[in-house]
């Protein structure tokens, strides 16, 4: 039998393993990763965002030829949608790079106060060039753009796979 095959030591890591990948087990982790998925939005299906459903309809009826043809004009939804996926994620991507570089250039700016020999009608002197601003926001929002690439990734995945199925 193949389990016989296994060593102890092999079992016993393996046992280890899959005791800590069995997600959160307290009340206050399981609240936590419930809330997951509401930060960004891009676990709800695009053909259930309302904000996206009338770009969906016009963009699957540019890529149907013929919307009579029920399984052409299926496909192409899916390829609407993947598309759509594509800009809702880079969107995302948008959204944490304005956020992150509003918070950078916020704590970037020194303060005027009294005594501090800075006149009231002068210019806080410019502390970091752009590049340097640019990537202190990229550092501090680098784990919510890494949890986009997911999305991305399967976003991809689906395009191809939905374009290469359209006839040509």
């Amino acid at each position: 039998m193949i389990l016989d095959m296994i060593s102890d030591a092999r079992r016993a890591a393996n046992q280890q393993n899959g005791r800590r990948s069995r997600g959160p087990r307290t009340p206050a982790g399981k609240a936590k990763s419930s809330r997951n998925a509401k930060r960004h939005g891009l676990a709800v299906p695009i053909v259930l965002d309302a904000a996206w459903s009338n770009a969906l309809e016009e963009l699957g009826l540019l890529f149907c030829r013929d919307p009579d043809d029920s399984a052409l004009y299926h496909t192409a939804m899916f390829a609407a949608a993947a598309v759509l996926d594509l800009l809702r994620i880079e969107s995302a991507e948008v959204n944490i790079w304005n956020v992150g570089l509003s918070q950078v250039l916020s704590a970037d700016r020194p303060h005027s106060q009294p005594g501090s020999g800075q006149d009231a009608g002068e210019q806080p002197h410019e502390t970091g060039n752009a590049q340097e601003l640019e990537a202190q926001a990229y550092l501090a929002n680098i784990s919510q753009l890494g949890s986009l690439h997911r999305y991305e990734r399967r976003a991809l995945s689906r395009c191809k796979r939905v374009f290469r199925s359209l006839p040509d």
